[in-house]
């Protein structure tokens, strides 16, 4: 399995233990837990919600309007007459107590299965890469060559 496979595949298990911690701890699901943490941290806006949560704009809005009938989160007026921003409300605290907790636990596993010095040098190694890719993303494309079509080893009969 290639590097890019192996993290897919660790982040599929990683949100697996995530959702079941969150499921132990509430009905909320963990979709709902993950915004209001990151409303805490500082996404104020629609748009910035859906881009941390790689979700398209329409499920955000979705979102966002179940987390306001909720009384969770309000909408209020952003830096000019259209925008809007994510405000949390005082109900929300409970529900971002259990998302921390839901972090802890899957750190937890980490730590169980890695080890403190390894879970840091993890850290590293993930932090060095999104500064790359990041970096990557605003940098010009780099031309590649195009691939050519492997040719049959089966003889006609």
């Amino acid at each position: 399995m290639r590097p890019v496979e192996q993290l897919a595949l660790v982040s599929r298990q990683l949100r697996a233990a995530a959702r079941l911690s969150a499921a132990r701890r509430t009905a909320r699901p963990l979709q709902e837990l993950t915004a209001l943490k990151a409303i805490r941290d500082g996404v104020s806006t629609q748009a910035a919600l859906a881009e941390r949560l790689q979700i398209d704009p329409p499920a955000a809005s979705r979102l966002v309007d179940r987390l306001v009938g909720e009384g969770l989160i309000a909408r209020a007026p952003g830096a000019d007459r259209r925008s809007v921003r994510l405000v949390l409300r005082r109900p929300a605290a409970a529900a971002i107590a259990i998302g921390d907790q839901v972090i802890d636990d899957v750190d937890r596993r980490l730590v169980r299965h890695l080890g403190p010095a390894e879970v840091r040098r993890l850290a590293t190694l993930l932090s060095t890469l999104s500064a790359g890719l990041t970096a990557d993303q605003a940098a010009p494309p780099i031309p590649t060559a195009p691939i050519k079509p492997r040719r049959s080893r089966t003889r006609a009969t």
